[in-house]
């Protein structure tokens, strides 16, 4: 009896052991750090999450990320609050990568930095993107759509290069430039503002164009001075208010002939 009893405790602390094993694998699979003081972990599920604050280092086009050793697993990257910046290559060449998405803390993405991704069909950037750098997106070729925010003055050499199942893109800047070499692939469609300068590369380069409003939209007119004279209503030289219908109008005769005593002994003088 009691070597059965050994025997069944012997078998819950394994059972228990091996589901504290499996919650941990079901967190947080491998982790490790990408900058001073940004770190990354990979879950159960395949998603990678980058946290802590300040840079995502870059990496050079020989060297790989630090979390690259898994790129088959990856199939989801999310870039959280406080990461400022995205280095050179170091989403690149993520061969499971189809989702992207960052807070709106990231302010610069380095050159070539989600490069060579042949899945990568969705990219959520940041409403605070400033530069996105050279190749940035090259050679994503199942990437659908994506909209460059605002504060994007500029569309780099080759960023766009081989993203041939790319549809459309909304430039929200109206000024935004194009340099010599950020060359769109045939077929997509440019979404921006009337007058704009992806409108006119739209148009030299041949390509789709859809207006989503105005570049210089009118301002509200303000009402002239003769205008809002106009609109302005009189009222009871007396009391001030407006008297309309009846019985107003019988206060309003009443308080106009009371006016009009005042006036004649030098009380008031006229409005």
């Amino acid at each position: 009896m009691k070597v059965a009893k050994k025997v069944l405790a012997l078998l819950l602390t394994v059972v228990m052991l091996c589901s504290l094993a499996n919650a941990a694998m079901a967190m947080d699979v491998y982790k490790g750090f990408c900058g001073e003081s940004a770190t990354w972990a990979i879950d159960s599920n395949g998603t990678l999450t980058i946290s802590g604050s300040g840079d995502i280092k870059a990496y050079s086009g020989g060297s790989h990320s630090d979390f690259r050793q898994y790129k088959s697993k990856i199939k989801k990257a999310i870039v959280k609050r406080s990461i400022m910046s995205i280095g050179a290559y170091a989403f690149q060449g993520m061969s499971a990568l189809t989702t992207v998405k960052m807070d709106d803390s990231v302010v610069k993405i380095g050159a070539s930095a989600f490069a060579d991704c042949p899945v990568l069909t969705t990219v959520t950037l940041s409403s605070n993107i400033v530069s996105i750098g050279s190749y940035a997106f090259s050679n994503c070729s199942a990437l659908k759509s994506i909209v460059i925010p605002n504060l994007v003055t500029t569309i780099n050499a080759h960023v766009f290069d081989g993203c041939t199942g790319l549809k459309t893109i909304e430039i929200q800047n109206a000024s935004c430039k194009f340099a010599s070499s950020a060359i769109l692939p045939q077929g997509v469609t440019v979404i921006g503002y009337q007058n704009s300068t992806a409108q006119e590369y739209a148009q030299k380069n041949g390509l789709a164009f859809q207006v989503i409003g105005n570049a210089t939209p009118e301002q509200p007119t303000q009402p002239t001075s003769d205008t809002a004279s106009t609109t302005q209503t009189s009222g009871c030289p007396l009391c001030g208010q407006t008297h309309e219908g009846f019985p107003g109008s019988l206060i309003g005769g009443i308080h106009s002939f009371i006016y009009g005593l005042l006036m004649l002994f030098g009380l008031r003088t006229a409005a």
